[in-house]
């Protein structure tokens, strides 16, 4: 991450809740050359970079600048992410043996993390 854009495919799930206008995503970071953002700031680990401002700002900005190429609506780029070093295999239960997200289960896995991207934003946090 140097460019200020994400060069590698990364799993995401995007989640947005039935009332709210927008949407939030869980993204994995999964590259292992991932210890740096653009200001050149080394971090020792992928869960310490997830953690970090600097990172989610860069990721999520990278994210936006893709999904507006792509022509999403408003209401598909999430507004919100957080960054997690998760793998999610089949072994985890996160994904079916073909790669497809199991999109409940994240959501169960999630939830907190989730309820406060919500909660951030100054928006209601729908109960799922």
């Amino acid at each position: 991450m140097g460019t200020n854009q994400v060069d590698c495919q990364v799993p995401i799930y995007i989640y947005r809740g039935t009332t709210l206008f927008y949407s939030v995503s869980v993204l994995v970071i999964c590259f292992s050359d991932c210890t740096s953002i653009n200001n050149g700031t080394q971090y020792s680990s992928i869960p310490e970079l997830c953690d970090k401002a600097e990172a989610i700002k860069e990721v999520q900005t990278s994210l936006s600048k893709a999904a507006k190429e792509a022509r999403l609506d408003k209401f598909e780029i999430p507004s919100m992410i957080k960054l997690v070093a998760d793998s999610w295999t089949p072994e985890s239960g996160l994904v079916t043996a073909a790669l497809k997200l199991k999109r409940e289960q994240l959501k169960t896995k999630y939830k907190s993390e989730l309820d406060k991207l919500y909660t951030r934003s100054g928006e209601f946090i729908e109960r799922y």
